[in-house]
């Protein structure tokens, strides 16, 4: 399978467009979701899925990639990304009873973390970031 898109000059639906810039060439599925495609710059992602059809692990070319864990194991939100090419990559998640998204930190360095909170009715009301609050 394929995906094309037009040339710069022709927007999609315009006359005469005969899709010949590839965005994702030999595209291979699986029950469980994408296992492979090739990107239109020539590049292979690969994409590894656990018995659940989880994603566990990407891969770029070997350019970057990252291996995802789950918690509880019979999860589907994130507890921890991890970057296989970058220790600075790897990304912490903490939630809270009612999987609200409450911590997101690097793990490498630890101090700098996003914090999220709520209101009572499941809205986010504030973000703050190390380096500043949004509300």
């Amino acid at each position: 399978m394929s995906l094309w898109r037009c040339a710069p000059s022709l927007p999609v639906g315009t006359s005469g467009c005969d899709g010949s810039i590839p965005l994702v060439t030999d595209l291979v599925a699986s029950p469980n979701g994408i296992e492979s495609l090739t990107l239109g710059d020539g590049l292979v992602e690969a994409r590894s899925y656990d018995l659940g059809g989880r994603i566990t692990s990407l891969d770029v070319a070997g350019l970057y990639g990252y291996d995802y864990l789950y918690v509880p194991a019979d999860g589907s939100r994130f507890r921890e990304i991890h970057d296989r090419y970058s220790a600075f990559g790897d990304v912490a998640f903490t939630f809270d009873s009612l999987d609200r998204l409450v911590e997101m930190s690097r793990i490498a360095t630890p101090g700098e973390k996003t914090t999220y909170a709520y209101d009572l009715d499941g809205n986010r009301t504030r973000k703050t970031t190390p380096v500043e609050e949004v509300e």
